[in-house]
């Protein structure tokens, strides 16, 4: 169902919503109100995508107060389907359409993809076919289009019917019937059909009036052209001075322009240079912040401080050097004493038990001896070993004497420890003399280490070198000015500058700041007002001489046209009826040729259930030829007949009118969502409308219907709709 229409800029709506009801919509508006507007809009958001490039599409549906080059359409469509609701936009000016599913939360982009989605809601697959079946409009109830995807459209469903019917006797009297109206089209002949007749007259009319409408229309414009060119003589005039005004402006604007920026190029190479030097004092000012932060508060020179520094770290190595070796040679001294004495004692006492053991050797030998115990060779024997132990007591005696003499020698060396120990008494002293001096040199700085004080001075010559650099910058900077001068000159600048942009470039002057293509167009702006201001003086003068007496009338050329009007109204009625005995003719062959006239019997079972209600019981029985002609079976003669041409205009619309909706519903698979209707029905008298009324009650169970219509006399058809003139 469609709930709601939004129409922005769209021909005589600049921005309107259209609320509908389910069942039966009643629209009811004046002439010019916009009820065919409404359906325009209708067929436009269902089925022209908004990438069209159709010029005729924007001519035709721009909005009418906006319609030079005015591409702005937007038309936006709420429908719902059981629990789903979707929204279709349709924004011709960006380029944009999508249809959102509300419910599903899915929305779709693509023109193809929307397209398929509006066929699978609606099951009208294109907009020939829409117009020729749910779309009835009062002057196209007849003209059934059976375009080619039309005729696709009923194949396919006639093949799925197994209905045969013999349509061969009603194929063959459109064709005569339609060849008679087109009689004298092709070729000329003696007598001509009306259609050659009436397009004949309408072209000798046309020729007439398009000839004296030239002629009033020339006069028309030679008048307008005077009283124009009186108007706008003093405009063009005005317009042509403030050009050249500006083409002036222009040319001042080049040379002053110039003067400014050289100034302004000076100014910010000054700028600059000042910057730069404000910079540099700065860093300056840093550099010296910094280096009176750390430079210490003393007296004494720390270059001098620093030499002092350095010898008396050298002087506490040697003494160090110097203490280690003495400790050294004290330990040595030490170590020999220790070992003399060792070695005397065990001397000793090695001699006292070798000369023990030789006399007691000695003495038992002799005892022996004496006792005749031993023999005279064993006892030489013990003498010899007995002198060989006194010889070793000899010999430890000597060793043992030396050994005193060493230890004499030790005893003697403690002299020299004495020395040692007194060198290194002095060593110590030195020592704690060159720390003392180091440490008041370092509490001069309020430093503790000689490596914090080398630190200091090490980040004292880093800031003092970056200062000097600094410095240097700044007189470079500078060059033979001072900053002062610089600053002067800056002043000067802008005071020209000032006097510059307040007496030169006038806000006149710098609006005529062209490109050069701005420049050629201006150029060309005078020449074209020159010219236009020669064509004003020439149509002024002219007017005057040309409106003299005039023959032709604008009543006469009204009268003219409203016999074109007639004519052409004949002429365009029998064509329709031509196109659509011509469509009929060439649909239902196809249809024959393909289906074997399976459609015509679905047609005629799905019509003949409101045909004898609408026709009061006239007639009962449709039947569609192989060339797409309607026929009905007319009881009175026993024959199938074409309504065309054959019964009243009222009777063709109420058979054409349910052949399309029928259709309609056949191709919708016997379910219409939706129709709609131009004011279908003024030929129609009282009892058919009011058939033609429960019929649409009767159709609104299941689809939705909107009756367009300006008299108020439907107003009790369904759900009334009011559009007034705004």
């Amino acid at each position: 169902m469609l709930n709601k229409l939004t129409l922005k800029n769209f021909k005589k709506f600049t921005n309107r919503e259209i609320v509908f009801s389910p069942g039966l919509n009643v629209v009811i508006g004046k002439n010019e109100a916009g009820k065919s507007t409404i359906m325009q809009a209708l067929l436009a958001v269902l089925y022209t995508d908004a990438t069209t490039k159709s010029s005729q599409f924007f001519k035709m549906f721009s909005n009418w107060k906006n319609r030079e080059g005015s591409s702005n359409i937007y038309i936006e469509a709420n429908f719902s389907k059981d629990t789903s609701r979707y929204t279709l936009v349709r924004d011709y000016e960006n380029k944009e359409q999508s249809l959102l599913n509300h419910s599903a939360g899915k929305k779709i982009e693509d023109p193809t993809q929307i397209a398929q989605a509006i066929f699978s809601e609606i099951k009208i697959p294109t907009q020939k076919i829409f117009e020729s079946t749910s779309f009835v409009r009062q002057s196209e109830i007849t003209a059934i289009q059976f375009s080619e995807d039309m005729r696709v459209a009923l194949q396919r469903l006639a093949s799925f019917s197994g209905a045969d019917t013999n349509l061969e006797n009603g194929l063959k009297e459109l064709e005569k019937e339609a060849s008679g109206l087109a009689l004298g089209l092709k070729r000329p002949v003696k007598n001509p059909g009306i259609i050659a007749t009436l397009t004949k007259r309408v072209s000798e009319l046309e020729a007439e009036y398009l000839k004296k409408s030239m002629e009033l229309e020339e006069l028309n414009k030679t008048k307008n052209k005077g009283d124009e060119a009186g108007k706008s003589l003093v405009e063009v005039r005005q317009k042509k001075a403030n050009v050249e005004k500006k083409i002036e402006n222009y040319n001042s604007f080049g040379t002053y322009h110039k003067e400014l920026v050289s100034i302004e190029e000076q100014l910010g190479r000054i700028s600059e240079q000042i910057a730069s030097i404000s910079n540099l004092k700065v860093k300056a000012d840093q550099l010296r912040a910094a280096m009176n932060a750390i430079k210490p508060k003393s007296s004494l020179d720390m270059n001098q401080a620093s030499e002092e520094l350095t010898k008396l770290s050298q002087e506490i190595k040697v003494v160090a050097e110097l203490r280690e070796e003495q400790m050294k040679e004290a330990e040595k001294l030490a170590s020999d004493a220790s070992g003399a004495y060792r070695k005397r004692s065990e001397n000793s006492e090695s001699a006292s038990i070798i000369s023990t053991t030789g006399l007691v050797v000695m003495i038992s030998g002799f005892a022996l001896i004496g006792l005749g115990v031993l023999t005279e060779l064993l006892v030489l024997s013990i003498l010899g070993i007995g002198l060989v132990g006194i010889s070793v007591v000899l010999v430890i005696v000597a060793i043992v004497r030396k050994n005193a003499r060493a230890e004499d020698n030790v005893v003697k060396a403690d002299p020299k420890k004495d020395s040692i120990q007194s060198q290194l008494t002095n060593l110590d002293k030195r020592a704690r003399e060159v720390q003392e001096r180091q440490k008041m040199i370092l509490a001069e700085f309020q430093l503790t280490s000689p490596e914090d004080f080398f630190i200091r001075k090490a980040k004292l010559a880093t800031i003092s070198e970056e200062l000097e650099r600094t410095e240097s910058q700044i007189a470079g900077r500078l060059g033979n000015e001072n900053l002062e001068a610089i600053n002067q000159r800056q002043n000067a600048l802008f005071k020209q500058k000032a006097e510059l942009e307040q007496s030169k470039l006038t806000p006149e002057v710098l609006a005529a700041n062209l490109s050069t293509s701005e420049y050629l167009n201006v150029r060309r702006e005078l020449d074209m007002l020159t010219i236009e201001l020669k064509r004003l003086e020439r149509d002024a003068i002219s007017s005057e001489v040309r409106t003299g007496d005039a023959t032709l009338t604008p009543e006469m050329l009204v009268k003219l046209e409203e016999e074109v009007a007639f004519t052409r109204s004949k002429l365009a009625a029998v064509e329709k009826k031509y196109a659509a005995l011509e469509a009929v003719v060439l649909g239902m062959r196809e249809v024959l040729k393909k289906t074997g006239g399976n459609f015509s019997k679905i047609l005629a079972s799905e019509i003949e259930k409101y045909l004898p209600k609408l026709t009061q019981g006239r007639y009962s029985d449709l039947r569609m030829t192989s060339e797409y002609d309607i026929e009905v079976f007319a009881t009175e003669i026993n024959d199938w007949i074409k309504p065309l041409g054959q019964l009243s205009l009222g009777t063709v619309d109420q058979i054409y009118i349910l052949a399309r909706i029928c259709i309609a519903r056949i191709l919708a698979g016997g379910r219409l969502d939706y129709l709609f209707l131009d004011d279908p029905f003024v030929t129609f008298d009282s009892q058919r409308r009011d058939a033609m009324k429960e019929i649409l009650l009767d159709f609104a169970k299941d689809t939705q219907i909107f009756l367009f219509t300006h008299s108020e006399s439907y107003a009790d058809w369904g759900e009334l709709i009011k559009i007034d003139d705004n």
